[in-house]
């Protein structure tokens, strides 16, 4: 009812799988002036004992029951198994089933209705950022992100008329999306080998980082002398010369750098 209510009062119909039917959301649905069609799941109470397990049900035969505002129907596709649908928008005896397909129309409705929703699922099926996990958090987090890249794709074809294959358009967003971190993991002096191959993939981002991030530093006057290298090198910030703390450079406060500047000018 609360993902329907920017529809209310339209004359919409609503369409969903049995995880939502009821006869009491069709009714609350009507006072909406929505109308509904949808499978319904065997164990509800409202539904009479003849829907659930009709005896002798032949193949492509159907069963309806009818209320003042409601229709349902139960379909036998085939030996054994049945399909029960509840519909607020068939409603009579007039033109319920195809002759042709030999099915009822309220089927044929729920399959035409139905197919965008399997559509997604299969979208998401194909290409799915989900992992094994057993935090349900984390279930609705992967969800989110497959539909998000769903929709990204389809506005972004929508407004530039420009066609990407789903493939490539989920790598580039993917890319785009994670280059905040490459360019910081890129930073790393200490990075594994093995990390960076994998980041020498994303030229373009490491392009953007300045040489002296990716290579180690030393100490110009311990490598004259050829002396072992120090841990610890900083850059002169006037020459630009890298020295090391531990013999060629010292530390002076900002006051004495201050009075010296002012003795020698």
């Amino acid at each position: 009812m609360r993902l329907a209510k920017p529809i209310y009062k339209s004359g919409r119909n609503v369409t969903a799988d049995n995880r939502f039917t009821s006869l009491k959301l069709v009714r609350d649905l009507e006072k909406e002036k929505l109308s509904y069609v949808g499978t319904i799941r065997q164990n509800r109470r409202e539904l009479p004992q003849d829907f659930i397990s009709p005896k002798n049900m032949v193949c492509f035969n159907s069963i309806f029951g009818y209320t003042k505002n409601e229709t349902l129907v139960s379909y036998c596709p085939k030996k054994g198994k049945t399909v029960t649908l509840l519909s607020s928008l068939h409603v009579g005896s007039n033109e319920l089933f195809n002759e042709l397909v030999k099915k009822p129309e309220v089927i044929l409705f729920y399959n035409d209705t139905k197919s965008r929703v399997d559509v997604v699922d299969k979208l998401c099926g194909t290409y799915h950022v989900g992992r094994t996990t057993r935090r349900w958090p984390m279930v609705i987090f992967y969800h989110l992100m497959n539909t998000a890249g769903i929709n990204a794709r389809v506005i972004l074809l929508g407004n530039n008329k420009i066609f990407y294959q789903r493939r490539d358009f989920l790598k580039k967003l993917s890319l785009k999306l994670g280059e905040e971190q490459l360019k910081c993991r890129a930073q790393i002096i200490n990075l594994p080998k093995e990390l960076k191959i994998l980041l020498k993939r994303y030229k373009p981002v490491l392009e953007e980082q300045p040489s002296e991030t990716r290579k180690r530093l030393r100490c110009e006057r311990c490598y004259e002398q050829q002396k072992k290298k120090s841990l610890r090198v900083h850059r002169c910030e006037l020459c630009g010369t890298s020295l090391c703390l531990r013999i060629h450079a010292k530390f002076i406060c900002e006051k004495c750098l201050q009075s010296h500047k002012s003795d020698t000018d």
